[in-house]
């Protein structure tokens, strides 16, 4: 089951000078009853363009995307990366279900977008994907997966709405475009994990990588999350 929010505001003022931080990532989550296995990318990409001259400037870096906690681990990828990294550590510290800190997650990065989005709004007539969040662990000691998804949507010419939704994933997902390079199959092909779950995430990030070197990149790092310990 999915929950969703959508939440409005008026564009206000646009700034002089547009600085976007991309992170598209390819992100890999594997679940089975024992553990939680997270694979990312490191890209970061910093576009820089000037609303008076149009000049666009890209400068390429490098992240970390996965993080762990005393209780859950997260990974994380979009434009708001950033703050969803401060937000996540934030609301895993309040505590709670796994259902509720994704709740709270929700609503604190609804408030903390809405504002920096009123200084650079840029958004056209389709909805657009700003960030997602994975966090997962151990609760109950059953595992889970919950997914946090970040966008915005036009309204009118004056309003756009913030909207979240969260659910949970059963076994395998993945976070970026990989399914239109390698198939809407390729999480449950045996073969992809025929050499097991680091290897299957490192052939599939790499793939990401090669046709997509400006917005996913080396180096890859992967996160297993089992009982009572994280390697």
């Amino acid at each position: 089951m999915e929950e969703r929010t959508l939440r409005s505001f008026f564009i206000l003022v646009l700034s002089l000078a547009l600085q976007t931080t991309i992170s598209q990532t390819c992100l890999v989550i594997y679940k089975d009853s024992n553990q939680i296995y997270a694979g990312a990318d490191s890209r970061m990409t910093y576009i820089n363009q000037n609303t008076i001259t149009g000049k666009i400037d890209t400068t390429l870096g490098t992240m970390c995307k996965i993080y762990t906690t005393n209780t859950y681990s997260f990974a994380v990828s979009g434009k708001m990366a950033f703050s969803l990294i401060k937000t996540a550590k934030a609301a895993i510290s309040i505590g709670g279900s796994l259902a509720e800190i994704g709740r709270i997650a929700r609503y604190s990065m609804d408030n903390e977008y809405a504002y920096e989005s009123l200084m650079k709004p840029n958004i056209d007539d389709s909805p657009q994907v700003i960030g997602g969040v994975y966090i997962f662990g151990f609760e109950n000691d059953t595992p889970k997966v919950l997914l946090l998804s970040f966008y915005l949507e036009k309204l009118d010419n004056v309003k756009f709405g913030i909207g979240s939704s969260q659910r949970f994933i059963d076994s395998v997902d993945v976070s970026g475009n990989i399914r239109e390079i390698l198939g809407q199959n390729i999480l449950y092909k045996p073969e992809t994990w025929a050499g097991g779950i680091a290897d299957g995430f490192t052939r599939i990030i790499s793939t990401a990588i090669k046709y997509h070197p400006t917005t996913v990149g080396m180096p890859i790092d992967i996160l297993q999350v089992s009982r009572r310990q994280k390697k």
